[in-house]
């Protein structure tokens, strides 16, 4: 058996430590996305990531303790191949003001679920944050961290009364708003990305001034 290494709850990932079980685990993520890739979440299951990745069921379990922690490892893994393309997007694009970097994310934001239409329903669906409620593990407070950071990087914020929970709003509040052109019309139209850039500014706006003093 391959060593792993568990380490918090039972909504946790089981961490691979060997190169063979890093491996391993790699490829049923992989699976998991083929699978979502062509038939939408509800048809990931351990016994169908199994069978398409040709590995026993038990081995799914070594790695991930419920499905939940599979979907969320794969979101995670959508989630990693937008931030490069955020970092590379505020280097290329001139931030003048705090508002330019909500455009930016609204940008790569865009181009990735265009790019990849099928992470819409897992990553904007509200079953992961509803069922893994972990700081640790949600993504969208992932997000908001990573956001915040690049505003501290920029600016000197002003002092705000629990300045994270107004960047995790502000997210949510994107989220929502494109979950709604995915529901109704099966994806996220150009609208839509508009309109969630312009609320998470507007949003902003009640805590942040016009402008800020760059760093």
């Amino acid at each position: 058996m391959s060593k792993v290494s568990r380490y918090g709850t039972n909504n946790q990932q089981r961490r691979p430590v060997q190169l063979r079980s890093q491996l391993r685990a790699a490829k049923i993520i992989d699976t998991a996305e083929a699978i979502l890739r062509d038939s939408g979440p509800a048809e990931i299951t351990f016994s169908t990531v199994a069978l398409q990745a040709k590995i026993p069921t038990s081995s799914v379990y070594q790695y991930f303790t419920s499905k939940e922690v599979l979907l969320l490892a794969l979101a995670e893994k959508l989630i990693a191949r937008i931030q490069p393309h955020f970092r590379e997007e505020l280097s290329c694009t001139k931030i003048s003001q705090w508002p330019d970097i909500i455009h930016a994310l609204a940008t790569i934001s865009q181009r990735f679920y265009s790019a990849s239409p099928y992470a819409a329903p897992l990553l904007l669906d509200s079953y992961l944050t509803n069922n893994i409620s972990s700081p640790d593990t949600n993504i969208t407070d992932r997000i908001a961290k990573q956001l915040k950071i690049h505003f501290e990087l920029r600016f000197w914020l002003p002092v705000v009364d629990n300045l994270d929970r107004r960047f995790l709003v502000a997210i949510e509040i994107a989220q929502t708003i494109l979950t709604g052109s995915q529901r109704r019309y099966g994806k996220i139209t150009d609208d839509y990305f508009e309109e969630a850039e312009r609320a998470m500014i507007s949003y902003l706006a009640n805590y942040f001034p016009p402008v800020l003093a760059k760093r």
